[in-house]
Formats: structure tokens, sequence, C-alpha cells
């Protein structure tokens, strides 16, 4: 018995020395329909930011023009490496709530003595007792209930020169591998030169985002709008690597502080966090 409790002991003290790690791999996003961020047509201009872990595919998309656009939400989407990954969510959710209060008090009182003296008007000894209860209780109980039924638009309504952001799912949830591409790179290792080029043609991961839109609530004259991207770079990374302290001072007063800063940070980049558990 003695030795299996030890033998338990130590697992669990092995257990409690792994240590989980981080690194990133840090992807790229080349496109011939966004310079600068941006992908414009005569009729709005549309921006992204593809930053983050997973690479987010949210756009803002700006009405340019002098008439209200509408977008048809339901035959918008995202396709990736072929797939498609509609946006539009027709299922129906309900959420509801309530709430019910009781409140109860009772209260009893009872005295009772004996007084005796002379009864001014008959003259008479009396002698008398006298008690006395009172009780109240309150009892109140309320119960408000409600529920409500909702589900995504099917169309956007965005008035002249202005902008709405058009959510989406992110682009990768695995790390791209190649036995020449190192997985746990060392500091001196995590550099964009040692990562891996891609051509339209050869890169792992191609998407377009597919938009449609009117300038009637009726879509006679629908129209569609697509833009295309591809990753063409990805570079694992040491987390000492991929993120720095920098020191600062708040309004140029005070002590200096630090604060975590990523210097590839770019709205045509995003990245993947993995785990090593050593």
């Amino acid at each position: 018995m003695k030795k299996i409790l030890n033998l338990i002991i130590a697992c669990v003290l092995l257990a409690s020395c792994n240590t989980t790690t981080y690194f990133y791999q840090l992807v790229d996003i080349a496109s011939d329909d966004i310079n600068d961020n941006q992908s414009s047509n005569k009729d709005f201009d549309v921006y992204f930011d593809f930053w983050g872990d997973g690479g987010s595919t949210t756009y803002q998309i700006h009405n340019k023009g002098e008439k209200t656009m509408y977008i048809k939400y339901d035959e918008c989407q995202l396709i990736i490496n072929g797939q498609i990954q509609d946006l539009y969510d027709n299922s129906e959710y309900t959420n509801s709530n309530s709430t019910s209060i009781k409140r109860g008090k009772s209260v009893s009182k009872s005295a009772s003595g004996a007084i005796s003296g002379i009864g001014i008007l008959s003259g008479l000894v009396e002698a008398y007792s006298r008690s006395a209860s009172t009780s109240a209780s309150v009892s109140k109980e309320n119960t408000n209930s409600s529920s409500r039924t909702y589900s995504d638009k099917k169309i956007y309504v965005l008035p002249p020169n202005s902008s709405r952001d058009i959510y989406g799912p992110d682009l990768q949830s695995y790390v791209f591998s190649d036995c020449d591409l190192v997985e746990y790179p060392s500091i001196k290792k995590s550099a964009l030169d040692n990562g891996f080029s891609y051509t339209n043609e050869n890169s792992p991961l191609n998407f377009r985002v597919f938009i449609t839109y009117a300038f009637n609530e009726q879509f006679s004259d629908k129209k569609t709008y697509s833009i295309t991207g591809y990753v063409n770079r990805v570079s694992n990374w040491n987390p000492s690597a991929f993120i720095t302290n920098e020191r600062y001072k708040e309004c140029d007063k005070g002590m200096y502080q630090t604060k975590e800063v990523i210097e590839w940070r770019s709205p045509s980049r995003y990245y993947v966090s993995y785990k090593k558990t050593k």
C-alpha cells in the first residue's frame, strides 16, 4: 500500500512539473484585390484587418454613394480552399428569464397584567386582568417571465456614407507543417527568412470573400463582388522572439512601465498559437 501511495505522489509531482509554452506561426496574406488593406468598386469600399489568432475575416463595408444599399446577407459567403462558409445563420434562438419574489412577515405580541384599585364610579373594589395579542403577516409573490426569439437578418440596410461590420469565421484553426519547417524554433532561428513562401498556385490556403448587394429591397438589380487572397508565407516563432517587452512612460510622467508588443503586427498578417508541453 505504501509503495502504491508513493507512486501516486511521484506521478502528481511529475505532472505538476510540466509547463506549457505557446509558440506562434506567423502567416502573411497576399491579394491582387486588396491594396493597403482596402478593396473597392464604384459602389463601396471594403476594409480588412486579418490580425488575430486564427486570422479574422470580419470586414467593414462602406457605402460611398448617395443611394441606400441593401446587402443580401444570406448570400454573402467566405470560401476557403473551395469550401463555402455561410455567414448567415437562419437558426432561431430563444432568450428567456424569470424572476420570482416572495416576502413574508409575521408579528405577535401579548401582554397580561392584574391591576387592583378603587372604582371611582362604582365605589367597589375592582380587580381585573388584561391580555392582548396582535399578529400580522404579509405575503407577496411576484413572478415575471419573458422570452425572445431572434435570428440573423437576411438583409442589411446601408444608408449613404455609412459603414457596417460583416462578421466572419477565422481563416485557420491549425498549424501548417513541413519537414523542413522547424516546429519549435529557438530565438535565434525565429525570423521571417526561416519560413516558407508560396504562390497563388501552391498556397496551402486560398480564400474568397463573396458579397451580394443591390440598391432596392426587391434586389431586381442584384450585384456581386468577389475578393480573393491567399497565404503567401508562413514562419514559426519562439514566444520570446515573437512577443517583446517595451518600456514606456504614460504622458511622459512617472515611472517607466513595460508592455508586451508584437513587432510583426500588420492588418495583412495573422498568427496561430500552438502549445509545447515540457
